[in-house]
């Protein structure tokens, strides 16, 4: 879409900033991209305001490929959440494919713990997720602000985001970036995990013998060894994910950290984290050791899947008294 062209200065805020100095070539190059760039932007957003049935409300968030509403159902007037592409991936093949496969799993795994995904739809040319709206920030907003906020739930957040790694378990799912981002917790403690686009089928005992290398997909500060060489990965992955995530949720920081992703990524590869209790006393050894396990280089040292992880979280306290 071509941006209108820019005669003056539009707010009163632009014309403030434009007294203060003369205002040189250069500076006016600039200037009028820069409000060009904001005027894209704002036509984009207002003609995206309705998307079928749908209204949109309330920008949630916004990322380097999607973009994240709150909207209402003009006809039921019930709140939705819907996803869609950046502007300049509508067209994209690669992330149309990610939307789709989000919607293809998403859409099997129903259970109180995981997002529900109602709808993938069509406006005009451009493709949209319809999904449950489920007013709660990230497990990562919640690490930034201090996991203290959550109280007594903080032991439930644990229980639960194992209870829905384990049910996509369950169903022959592997998700492949599990991740603070990926867990939405509500202050009552109540989990839901989000985001399907890397998900993949369990591998198959005959996949597992042909030899394979793979596009490394994942978040680096939670990928696990095998995910890091291209490796067919399978449950045991996401519960070295989710050991990481344990990890920066109750001790502040993930397990490793480097000065270059070489750096970090050697260190899941080769090195140990300090003990979690270093960093939170707190926090029971059985449970410390529990962590441990699940974050073993070794994908036969971890537990099998998260149903194990959740059959130990059973019997295993989270917390000293």
């Amino acid at each position: 879409m071509l941006c209108p062209p820019i005669s003056d200065c539009p707010d009163n805020a632009c014309r403030l900033n434009w007294v203060k100095r003369p205002l040189l070539a250069r500076d006016w190059a600039i200037h009028k991209e820069k409000l060009n760039r904001r005027r894209c932007s704002s036509v984009s957003e207002v003609s995206r305001r309705v998307l079928g049935p749908y209204r949109l409300l309330r920008l949630v968030y916004s990322g380097a490929t999607t973009q994240l509403w709150q909207a209402i159902h003009e006809g039921e007037h019930r709140y939705y959440a819907v996803k869609l592409l950046q502007d300049q991936f509508r067209g994209n093949r690669e992330h149309l494919g990610y939307l789709r496969r989000e919607y293809e799993v998403g859409s099997r795994l129903i259970h109180p713990r995981i997002i529900r995904f109602y709808a993938l739809q069509l406006h005009g040319s451009s493709p949209y997720l319809v999904m449950e709206w489920f007013p709660a920030p990230s497990m990562r907003s919640w690490i930034q602000r201090g996991v203290g906020d959550l109280g007594p739930h903080l032991e439930k957040v644990v229980h639960q985001a194992a209870e829905a790694l384990a049910f996509m378990h369950t169903e022959g799912w592997v998700h492949r970036d599990i991740k603070p981002d990926n867990f939405l917790v509500h202050p009552s403690g109540e989990v839901k995990l989000i985001d399907f686009a890397l998900a993949r089928r369990e591998p198959t005992w005959l996949s597992r013998l042909l030899p394979v290398h793979r596009k490394i997909q994942g978040t680096q500060s939670y990928m696990s060894p095998e995910q890091i060489r291209g490796q067919l990965v399978d449950a045991r992955s996401d519960v070295y994910s989710l050991a990481c995530t344990y990890y920066h949720l109750l001790g502040g920081q993930p397990p490793f950290s480097g000065s270059s992703t070489a750096e970090l990524l050697h260190k899941h590869l080769r090195a140990n984290p300090p003990n979690l209790q270093r960093l939170n006393p707190r926090v029971h050894p059985a449970f410390a050791e529990l962590v441990a396990r699940m974050l073993s280089k070794k994908p036969s040292e971890r537990p099998r899947s998260a149903v194990e992880v959740v059959e130990e979280l059973r019997r295993t306290p989270v917390f000293r008294n």
